[in-house]
């Protein structure tokens, strides 16, 4: 940074950006945030679905915490990536580029977590409504598929400094 026009400043420092004009590179970064968003919408489907285990036990509501949380980090920092544009600061890109890498693999974890937890509250009370347990599981297991398959699309995106 240095003093700019006007009071403000300027900053100096080095920017990178995706490089997009390779049709692999460019196909994987749409693909990573497509995964990044269908998980996200998993997660908070599964939420929104009468599954009996999250309206009272502890045990089934923690997980599902921890994938919320993990899901709102992903999309912060894929928001901090897209909001540069073409020119992305390199105190932003590296940090975040390790932080979706890291959230993509917690969210699938968290997802796992999430679903043995549910497993264990169903053959321990009842499975309860069929249509909506097996919607719930199947939000769960698609929120888990969408973050390895971005976690893998994510790796590929090569960045080349301006």
């Amino acid at each position: 940074m240095r003093p700019g026009p006007g009071g403000g400043y300027v900053y100096t420092g080095a920017t990178f950006r995706a490089l997009t004009e390779q049709t692999g590179v460019r196909r994987a970064c749409v693909l990573s945030v497509v995964c990044a968003a269908v998980t996200c919408l998993c997660a908070l489907g599964a939420g929104i679905v009468r599954f009996d285990g999250l309206m009272n036990t502890f045990y089934v509501i923690l997980p599902y915490l921890a994938l919320v949380i993990v899901c709102c980090v992903l999309g912060w920092n894929g928001v901090r990536l897209l909001a540069g544009g073409r020119r992305v600061r390199e105190y932003v890109l590296v940090p975040c580029r390790r932080r979706v890498s890291r959230c993509f693999a917690a969210a699938a974890v968290a997802c796992a977590v999430q679903a043995a937890a549910s497993l264990v509250f169903c053959f321990l009370s009842s499975f309860g409504d069929a249509l909506q347990t097996a919607l719930y599981f199947s939000l769960l297991a698609l929120c888990a598929a969408a973050s390895l398959a971005g976690s893998a699309l994510f790796r590929k995106v090569e960045w080349a400094k301006n």
